[in-house]
Parts: structure tokens; C-alpha cells; sequence
């Protein structure tokens, strides 16, 4: 390290937290200062507050955390700031908490912080200062907090910013509309909100905006006719909610790639026959189970043509895609790339291929081999006459004896044409060798997010079996997707207070067998219901936690409904 010049010491000490990189003063002399010259602070009072078993003692703790940022920026003297994150949680008779945070943001805008990541938790309402609104330099803003309301002042301008995270903020309707008109550079906005936050939903209007993200996970608005997306350059789009009565004025002419997770509520007035219109031009469409169901029965209208739609990816785990997938097929003249999961969960009696179809490369996910499975790619390469390459990923445990079976029945299959190209394929063998175990235990930042995001998706694609993972963030990370659809994973640990489990409605882990976590009795009961080969499920409890509050969680936990009448539940 020693022979390393300051500029690359300084760019490392950059990645740490900050009281880590305080730490580092006392190895020598020449270390002493370097911490000062790292244009990021990351600050987090989570830490120090879990580490201590008795809360007598939290109240010195948070006036030690607040002298040590108080200190920091004042060492950073006139040197410029670009990233600053605070992760900060309000402790019980601090009453100055609001004061110094303000405090703090402040001075990181007056140093010109172009990264500003805020995850604030107050035992009370509070407001964000107006000042953050009014930055020059701000490029990209993250606002986590269920207690912070934002005083948008009439001088709003973010000129610079070009990303936006916003995790359950208050907002009035035209104070967003206001806001988003200021950044006339947004280009990546995610909204997400929390079952139970307040707030209202947003109306999403802005002509620069290119990659959006909106997650409701409550049904509290549905009755709303929101102009959810005036938003006519957005190419990406992720979209999960519950199904609203009306979808009026869409927006989304340039849209090339679109998730949508859309779920089924009780209730015959929804219609999204304007949404599946506003989206009609995408190139790439993701629909998942729930969203398959919600069409069919939700769509009062006629399916719109998708006349640009080249890739559509499609859940089959719900018995009602076999009168959905049809009429798509119908509706897409110009598809060449169908992928389907979850063939192995219902019967296709009934189902028919659109003699027109112009598909030319089926692709089969989790394939099991079943006889069902079977019968269905049968059909497929009979009646899909312009098939040029059918691609069958099979579970990647499965042994090599059975996997060569499978082949050997695919490949007897009758097909259309002559020159079918059918290949069967493991996700564990596209690139290297097989992963057994992948475990990170680290602090993420926001722009740590991309590589984290690399690194899971590469372990899953690789065939992990073992995926274990801690993380501590100042904002909210959501883990991929895909970590709840692999074929592969036996063990699956998740201990961490800043991660949501966004879990999809088709999550399937077939091969899962032993779960650990410490976390939200909410998602241990969705992976209690939706893992249907869930054996063990070890729930790890703090430290601090006292005996008579286990007792009522582990009463709780048994309490959970589960898929499994064997389903072992332990709280250790």
C-alpha cells in the first residue's frame, strides 16, 4: 500500500463509510490526512445503534455520532463534495435530530454535493430543508423516508439532476407536478410506496424522463383515474400495482422496453384496455403471471395490435395463459422471440397457436421434463411453422443421465420444419464453471447498486446453490427479480435492514431448501406460502431481542399460513 500514490489511496478510501475511513488516520503519519481529501461521506448512526445492548446508552451514542459529522465537514474546509450519504435514525427523546440533519444537508449543498442519498427516520413529522429543491449541482437524489414531508418553495429549480429515487415521500399532486416540471434533465425516475405510507399517488408527467420505475404495493387508490404516465420519451419501464379502474391519457409513444406486474383486485369496474393501449408501441414486453390474469379478466376493451412488439417474455404460472397467449400471438404480427416459464403448472387443453404466428425462436425456461411440458413444446414446434430455434433451459441440478434423456425426447420431437434447431441448455454452462456458494456481506451505496445487481445475476445465471447476502444501505435496495425465479438455489439467506424483497407474484425456487433470515414477518409469510418445497425455516433474531417478545414472534411465525404441512419453522 505504501508504494501506492495518494490520488489512488484516496480513491479507495472513497468507497469506504466514513468513520471506517477515519479509522485509517492512525495507521502513520502519511495517513493521517487522507481521509479529508475523499470527495464522499457516508455517514450511518444504524451501525452504532444496533451495536449496543443497552438503550441507556443511545442518547451518548447519537451525541457522539453527531459531533463526529459535525467535525468531518468541518475538516472538508472549501473543498468541493460529491457524494453525500446519510443514513439516520431518530432515537427517543432526541429532540434536536430534524435541526442537526438539516444542519448537515445544508452544508453539503453549500460545498455543491452532486449526489445526494438520504434515508431519514423520524419518530415524528418532519421537513426536509427547502434548499435541496433549489440546487444547481445535484445530478442525482434519493429520499427514502415515511416522515419527511418536502416544502417545495416557488423557486424550485434542479437544472442538473438526472436521477431520482423516491421511496415513500409526501407529495401533493400539483407539488409533484411542480417538481418534475423544475428538472428539465431527469432522465431515470423510481417511485416506490410502501404498503403502509401515506401519500398520494402520483401523476407522472415530464418530456425527459427515459427510464421509469413505479411500484405501488397498496390498494388504497384504485379508484383514481391517474394520469399515471404522460411521459412520451420513456424507452424503459417497470410497472408493478394493483389494477386501477381507468388508465386515461397514456403517454408513451417512444416506449421500447416494458415490465409489467400488475395484480388483481375484487373489484369488476377495472378496465386496463387504455393501459395495454398506452403501451402498444413497446419492442419488449415482460408479463408476468398476475399480469396475464389481470388482462384477461380486467381487459373490457379489444387488445390493441402491438405492431412493434419483437420479444415478449410470458409466465405461464396461472391457468389462464393458455386464452391469453392466443390472442397475443394475434395481436403480434411483426413477434420473433417468444420466451415462456412455469409450463409445468397447468394443463394446455384448449390451447391453439394462431396459424400466422411469425415466431422463429422459442425459448423454454425451467424446464422439469414432465410429460405435460412435453406434450406442449410438441404442439409448439408442430404448429409454429416458422420456428428456426427452439432453445429448452433445463433445472440446472439435474444429472447428467436424465439430462441426456430429455434431449434425446426433444430431439424425436415431429417439427414443422426440417430445419429446426433444438437446444437444451443449463443456465449453469453459458460462460463458466459451475458456482456453488456466493456470499457478500458489504455496505451499499447507490452507486454501488449496478455492480451488486452484476454480481447476483451472474451467480444465478452460473447455477449458484448457495446465495448469501448482508448489506446495509442508505437507500432502499431491491434485489433482481430473477433471484426469486432460479432453478438452482438450495440455501437463500437474506439479513439486512435496508433491502426490500420485492417478491414477485410468479416467484418459483423449486430446488430451495433452508432459508435464513431477520426480517419483516410480511415477506417470511409470502415465502412461507409461495416456496412449496420449503422444508426449513430459520428465522435469526437480534441480539438485544428479550425473551418474552421471541415468544410472541415465534407464536407468530407459527401462526403464518404455509404450502407445506412439514414446514419446519425455528427462531434462533
Amino acid at each position: 500500500m505504501n508504494c501506492l500514490p495518494d490520488e489512488l489511496l484516496v480513491q479507495i478510501l472513497s468507497f469506504l463509510p466514513t468513520n471506517e475511513a477515519t479509522s485509517t488516520s492512525l495507521l502513520s503519519k502519511r495517513w493521517r490526512t487522507l481521509f479529508t481529501l475523499s470527495p464522499n461521506l457516508d455517514f450511518d448512526n444504524s451501525l452504532l445503534l444496533q451495536s449496543k445492548k443497552r438503550k441507556w446508552n443511545m442518547r451518548n451514542i447519537q451525541k457522539s455520532f453527531v459531533g463526529f459529522v459535525d467535525s468531518t465537514l468541518a475538516l472538508q474546509g472549501g473543498k468541493g463534495i460529491k457524494s453525500f450519504s446519510l443514513k439516520f435514525k431518530e432515537t427517543l427523546g432526541d429532540v434536536n435530530g430534524e435541526v442537526d440533519v438539516n444542519r448537515w444537508i445544508c452544508n453539503a449543498l453549500e460545498h455543491g454535493v452532486s449526489e445526494l442519498h438520504l434515508r431519514i427516520d423520524y419518530t415524528k413529522r418532519c421537513h426536509l430543508p427547502s434548499e435541496i429543491f433549489t440546487s444547481t449541482k445535484l445530478v442525482k437524489l434519493s429520499l427514502v423516508t415515511q416522515s419527511c414531508f418536502p416544502v417545495v418553495p416557488n423557486c424550485i429549480s434542479l437544472p442538473s439532476l438526472k436521477v431520482l429515487f423516491l421511496d415513500s415521500i409526501w407529495f401533493e399532486v400539483p407539488q409533484f407536478l411542480i417538481f418534475l416540471t423544475a428538472c428539465p434533465a431527469l432522465e431515470d425516475l423510481t417511485i416506490y410506496q410502501k404498503p403502509h405510507s401515506v401519500g398520494m399517488p402520483y401523476h407522472i408527467s415530464s418530456k425527459t424522463i427515459k427510464r421509469l420505475s413505479v411500484t405501488y404495493t397498496c390498494g388504497y387508490f384504485v379508484d383514481y383515474g391517474l394520469k399515471l404516465f404522460n411521459t412520451p420519451s420513456v424507452v424503459d419501464l417497470y410497472y408493478s400495482d394493483y389494477v386501477r379502474h381507468k388508465y386515461p391519457h397514456m403517454n408513451l409513444d417512444s416506449l421500447a422496453k416494458a415490465t409489467m406486474d400488475i395484480h388483481f383486485l375484487d373489484d369488476n369496474t377495472a378496465d386496463v384496455t387504455e393501459l395495454l393501449s398506452g403501451i402498444r408501441n413497446v419492442k419488449t414486453l415482460h408479463l408476468t403471471s398476475s399480469t396475464v390474469k389481470v388482462i384477461l379478466l380486467c381487459c373490457k376493451g379489444e387488445i390493441p395490435v402491438f405492431e412493434n412488439l419483437i420479444n415478449l417474455e410470458f409466465s405461464g404460472k396461472t391457468r389462464q395463459w393458455k386464452f391469453l397467449l392466443p390472442l397475443l400471438l394475434e395481436r403480434c404480427p411483426n413477434l420473433t422471440t417468444l420466451v415462456l416459464s412455469g409450463l409445468d403448472q397447468n394443463w394446455f387443453v384448449g390451447f391453439r397457436t394462431p396459424p400466422n404466428n411469425q415466431v422463429k425462436m422459442l425459448s423454454i425456461m425451467q424446464y422439469q421434463g414432465s410429460e405435460r411440458e412435453l406434450k406442449l413444446i410438441s404442439y409448439f414446434v408442430l404448429k409454429m411453422e416458422c420456428l428456426q430455434v427452439v432453445k429448452v433451459y433445463v433445472s440446472s441440478p439435474m444429472n447428467d443421465l436424465k439430462k441426456m434423456q430429455l434431449t434425446e425426447d426433444l430431439l424425436k420431437l415431429p417439427t414443422a420444419s426440417p430445419k429446426l434447431n433444438i437446444q437444451v441448455l443449463t443456465l449453469a454452462l453459458q460462460g463458466c464453471n459451475h458456482i456453488k456458494k456466493f456470499s457478500r456481506n458489504l455496505r451499499v451505496r447507490c452507486e454501488d447498486k449496478h455492480d451488486l445487481h452484476h454480481w447476483i445475476r451472474s451467480s444465478l445465471k452460473h447455477g449458484v446453490s448457495e446465495l448469501l447476502l448482508a448489506t446495509n444501505s442508505v437507500w432502499l435496495f431491491v434485489l433482481p427479480s430473477k433471484v426469486f425465479s432460479s432453478t438452482t438455489l438450495v440455501k437463500l439467506s437474506l439479513g439486512t435492514s435496508s433491502c426490500f424483497l420485492s417478491v414477485p407474484s410468479d416467484t418459483y425456487l423449486p430446488a430451495l431448501k433452508c432459508r435464513g433470515s431477520e426480517n419483516e414477518l410480511e415477506h417470511i409469510s409470502h415465502f412461507s406460502l409461495k416456496m412449496e418445497f420449503l422444508e426449513v425455516l430459520k428465522v435469526y433474531v437480534a441480539l438485544t431481542m428479550d425473551d418474552t417478545k421471541k415468544v410472541e414472534l415465534t407464536k407468530e411465525l407459527l401462526k403464518l399460513p404455509i404450502s407445506s404441512s412439514k414446514l419446519i419453522i425455528q427462531v434462533m
